[in-house]
């Protein structure tokens, strides 16, 4: 399980400019929150690390893809070790993920995870807080929370 390897995978070129991000920040932020080593030559990913590693990185990066042509779907959460599940209030949605995803960028950034909203098994909306890292995922939804009691006390006037 732990045997240091390299897998590849082949990309188009707007998957290739959307994995990367500006200035390779989206590469950068998969790579971190997965834990291995993803780098780009052409149009070809290599992911670098351990088996664990690698197939984190290849279920970060197809979900990442995914959001591209529209709303991902997590069927079986409850047997993923690297996932924390946020319940955001369905008015708060829009603020949690900010402008463009700013916000969720921001704790991505802050606390080394890769976060995106989509369905569950039971298609209900929930913030997805990805880390091989627990305690990175804990900062994450702490800082999810502080959103969310902000936007709530902005809405109630305190």
């Amino acid at each position: 399980r732990s045997a240091w390897g390299t897998d590849t995978l082949l990309l188009s070129d707007a998957e290739l400019a959307y994995a990367l991000g500006r200035d390779g920040t989206t590469r950068r932020k998969l790579a971190r929150s997965a834990g291995c080593i993803i780098e780009y030559v052409g149009r070809v990913a290599f992911l670098a690390g351990t088996l664990v590693e690698r197939r984190r990185a290849r279920r970060y990066l197809e979900w990442l893809l995914k959001q591209r042509q529209g709303g991902v779907r997590i069927e079986n959460s409850s047997s993923m070790d690297d996932l924390n599940v946020v319940t955001v209030p369905e008015n708060c949605m829009g603020t949690v993920a900010g402008s463009r995803g700013s916000v969720l960028r921001s704790v991505e950034e802050e606390t080394g995870t890769f976060c995106f909203i989509a369905h569950d098994k039971n298609n209900e909306e929930r913030l997805f807080v990805f880390g091989w890292d627990p305690a990175a995922r804990s900062a994450a939804e702490v800082a999810v929370n502080r959103v969310i009691k902000d936007a709530m006390n902005a809405r109630r006037g305190g």
